[in-house]
C-alpha cells in the first residue's frame, strides 16, 4: 500500500514537472514571437501597427524581461521610435517601473538618446532624474558633447538649457569644436556671445578652432560657387536676423495677414513700415521657393562663421603671452586658409596681428603671398597685393632657395576653374603679367 502511494505521488510530481516545463517552453515561444513581432515593426518603421500592438498589451507584458535580459519596453526605447510614440509607450507603463528603470538604465539610455538626437526621450528620462544631463561618461564627456559630435541641433539646444554641471575651459572649447565640426555655426556663435571667455581659454584650443575653420571653405563666402542668378540673389537677400518677425507678431502672421500687420504700424513710422514689408516679402518668397531659402541660409552661415572667426582671432591675440606663441597659433590656419582660398581668414589674421603676420612663413619657407600665387588663389592674392607697400615687400623678396614671386608665378599649376589647354595657358600668363 505504501509503495503504491509513493508511486502515485511520484507520477503526480512528474506530471506537475511536465506542466511546468511545458509552461516555460510556451512562455519562451510566446516571448520569441513577441520579440520577432516588435522587431519587424521597428525595422519597417511601422509605428502605427506597433502602437496598436503595445496598446493591446498589459503593462507587465511590456516590462517583463524576455530574451537577453531585455523587455519589449527596452527594445522600443532603444529604437528610432518617434516622440509621440514614446509618450504613448510611457503612458502604458507603471510609474514605479519607470522610476526604477531610469535609476538603473538612465545613464546609458541618456548617452543613447544624446547620440541619437532624441530630445523627447531625454525629456522623459529627466522627469525621473533631472541630473542625467550632468553625468559624464568614461571619456569625461557630457551628453551635450555627444549630441554636438553628431550634429543634433535640436538636442544640443535642449541640453544647453538643461545642463547645470560646471564646464571648465576645455569642456567649452571641446563643445565649440564639435559644433563647428558639424556645421552648427549658429549655436557656436550664440555660445561665444553668451560665454566670451571661451575665446580666451587655452591658447592651444584656440588654435585648433581656427584650424577647423580654415579647412571649411564652404562655410565662407569665398568658398561659394553660386553661379550668376544665385549670386545675384545672394547679394540682395538679407540675412535672417535682418528680416525675422517682429517680437510682438505671431509667427503665423509673419507672411499671412498683410493688412493686419501693416495696420499696426504708425503712418509716420516709414522705417518700421518698410521693415515689415521686407519681412513679409522675404518670408513669403522663402516659403514659395525653397532655393531662395537655401541661399538665405547659406548667407546666414557665412555671416555667422565670420563673426566666430573675429571673436576667436581677437581672443587668440589677447591671451598669447609671447610673439612666438601667437605665431604658432595663427600661422598654420592662415596658410591652410590661403591654400583653400579662404581670404576672410587670411585677412582677419593679418588684421588681428598686423604687421607681424605678414612675416609668417610655412614649412617650405614660403610667405603668405608666395602661397597665394603658388595655389592660384587670386582673392587671397588681391587682398595682400592691395595693401600699402605690400607689393614692394613681397615682389622683391627672395627666399632661402633663391626663389622670388615671379618664379612662383611661372610654375604651371592645373586649375579646376578653367577648362582647356589654351584657356589654362592664357590664365597662367595673366598671373605672370601681374608683376
Amino acid at each position: 500500500m505504501t509503495g503504491s502511494n509513493e508511486t502515485t505521488k511520484a507520477q503526480a510530481q512528474s506530471n506537475e514537472g511536465d506542466k511546468t516545463s511545458k509552461a516555460k517552453d510556451q512562455k519562451i515561444i510566446t516571448d520569441i514571437d513577441s520579440v520577432m513581432q516588435v522587431t519587424r515593426y521597428i525595422l519597417k518603421n511601422d509605428w502605427k501597427d506597433l502602437e496598436e500592438y503595445i496598446m493591446s498589451k498589459t503593462s507587465n507584458t511590456l516590462t517583463d524581461k524576455i530574451t537577453g535580459g531585455l523587455s519589449i519596453f527596452d527594445l522600443i526605447v532603444n529604437s528610432d521610435a518617434p516622440p509621440m510614440f514614446l509618450d504613448n509607450l510611457v503612458s502604458k507603463v507603471h510609474e514605479n517601473f519607470l522610476q526604477e528603470w531610469v535609476s538603473k538604465e538612465g545613464n546609458a539610455c541618456m548617452v543613447h538618446a544624446a547620440t541619437g538626437g532624441k530630445s523627447k526621450l531625454i525629456e522623459i528620462l529627466m522627469r525621473y532624474n533631472p541630473n542625467l544631463p550632468n553625468v559624464r561618461d568614461k571619456s569625461k564627456l557630457l551628453p551635450i558633447h555627444k549630441a554636438a559630435q553628431l550634429g543634433h541641433r535640436d538636442t544640443v539646444r535642449y541640453l544647453l538649457s538643461k545642463t547645470t554641471a560646471h564646464l571648465d575651459g576645455h569642456d567649452w572649447s571641446t563643445l565649440l569644436k564639435d559644433l563647428i565640426n558639424c556645421n552648427l555655426f549658429d549655436i557656436a556663435l550664440n555660445l561665444l556671445k553668451e560665454y566670451p571667455e571661451i575665446a580666451r581659454g587655452e591658447i592651444a584650443d584656440t588654435g585648433k578652432i581656427l584650424e577647423l575653420l580654415s579647412k571649411r571653405p564652404k562655410a565662407f563666402a569665398s568658398g561659394s560657387r553660386l553661379g550668376f542668378w544665385k549670386g545675384l540673389l545672394y547679394r540682395w537677400i538679407p540675412a535672417q536676423e535682418e528680416y525675422g518677425p517682429h517680437p510682438h507678431l505671431h509667427s503665423e502672421n509673419a507672411d499671412g495677414d498683410l493688412e493686419k500687420q501693416l495696420s499696426e504700424t504708425s503712418p509716420f513710422a516709414f522705417g518700421s513700415l518698410h521693415k515689415k514689408l521686407k519681412t513679409v516679402l522675404w518670408n513669403s518668397l522663402t516659403r514659395l521657393a525653397p532655393s531662395i531659402k537655401s541661399i538665405r541660409n547659406t548667407k546666414l552661415t557665412h555671416k555667422q562663421t565670420l563673426e566666430i572667426l573675429r571673436i576667436i582671432c581677437e581672443g587668440a591675440v589677447a591671451i598669447a603671452t609671447a610673439a612666438e606663441e601667437t605665431e604658432n597659433v595663427l600661422k598654420k590656419p592662415m596658410f591652410t586658409a590661403a591654400k583653400f582660398g579662404i581670404y576672410e581668414i587670411v585677412m582677419e589674421i593679418i588684421i588681428s596681428y598686423f604687421p607681424w603676420s605678414l612675416s609668417f612663413s610655412n614649412e617650405d619657407r614660403d610667405d603668405i603671398f608666395h602661397v597665394a600665387v603658388k595655389h592660384r588663389q587670386e582673392k587671397v592674392f588681391n587682398i595682400i597685393f592691395n595693401m600699402p607697400k605690400a607689393q614692394t615687400f613681397f615682389v622683391a623678396d627672395i627666399d632661402v632657395k633663391g626663389v622670388n614671386i615671379l618664379h612662383s608665378a611661372a610654375r604651371s599649376v592645373p586649375s579646376s576653374e578653367v577648362s582647356g589647354a589654351a584657356l589654362q595657358m592664357q590664365r597662367e600668363l595673366q598671373w605672370f603679367k601681374v608683376y
